[in-house]
């Protein structure tokens, strides 16, 4: 009794290729934003796809534009309670500016949500013209704020040659050693 295979596959006849995902349709996302009146930039992150978020943005930029057509000035009230709804907004009433939400820039993403508060801090720490608030980075350990700016750091020592010299510089101590044996007394 012979027994045949087909060498053809559903999976090899079927392509595999997918559409892209157009960039404001992704979802899961740590994003920046820049402002088109300094070098400051804004760091988010999104659950929901990151046009959702920029309409969200856009929302408090449109109330602001609203408060102001009614006559309010920038040190009003009514304006400056705007200020508490994001890092955004407050840059915007600060130094009246605005950023460029037509532009977002995907830094970062995640299949797992529970992940991106954390990158969200990462990139913050990491990025020195942020507009973002202290407290976006309260939740980060002082240890990873200290490795991610020794990682981040554009100055880099020149590589030492003695490897002796370079296990008593290092700032880090390794994971695992090797107990040195003690002479007997």
């Amino acid at each position: 009794m012979v027994a045949t295979k087909s060498r053809h596959t559903i999976k090899q006849l079927h392509s595999s290729v997918k559409d892209p995902v157009p960039h404001l349709q992704k979802h899961n996302v740590i994003y920046q934003i820049q402002c088109q009146n300094c070098e400051q930039c804004y760091i988010g992150m999104t659950t929901n796809n990151l046009r959702r978020r920029m309409y969200g943005h856009q929302s408090y930029i449109n109330a602001l534009d609203k408060k102001l057509l009614e006559g309010y000035q920038y040190s009003d009230v009514e304006v400056q309670q705007l200020r508490e709804k994001t890092a955004l907004i407050e840059h915007c009433i600060l130094h009246q500016h605005r950023f460029n939400l037509k532009q977002p820039h995907i830094i970062d993403h995640s299949y797992k949500t529970s992940a991106l508060p954390v990158l969200e801090m990462c990139h913050i720490t990491t990025t020195s013209n942020t507009v973002n608030r202290r407290t976006d980075t309260d939740g980060l350990s002082c240890a990873y704020a200290n490795c991610l700016s020794m990682v981040g750091s554009s100055r880099r020592r020149p590589p030492n040659t003695n490897t002796t010299a370079n296990l008593a510089q290092s700032p880090l101590t390794p994971l695992h050693t090797t107990p040195t044996p003690l002479p007997n007394q």
